[in-house]
């Protein structure tokens, strides 16, 4: 059985992989809601089952403070920034 059924942890970088090789074409619209992320980990069987919205909730925390590009938009380029396309719950 494998340890990895629910994850208790996704980093920056593999949510990154996850947008730019599973979710390229959701990321390529250029806009995409927490929600609408979480809702894509709990229904694609490709994508790794996650314990809580706040394993994802924590995974975009880290991935803008690392700074990384994601299929060519920088975390805080302006304009193009994940942080506008990813809007974080309040």
């Amino acid at each position: 059985m494998s340890s990895d059924l629910l994850r208790v942890t996704h980093g920056a970088r593999s949510i990154g992989l996850d947008l730019a090789h599973r979710l390229a074409a959701v990321w390529d619209r250029g806009c995409i809601r927490v929600g609408e992320l979480w809702d894509d980990y709990c229904r694609h069987p490709y994508l790794p089952r996650l314990v809580a919205r706040a394993v994802l909730d924590t995974g975009i925390a880290a991935m803008a403070a690392r700074h990384r590009p994601v299929r060519g938009r920088d975390v805080r380029g302006a304009g193009r920034s994940l942080l506008r396309n990813v809007d974080h719950p309040r």
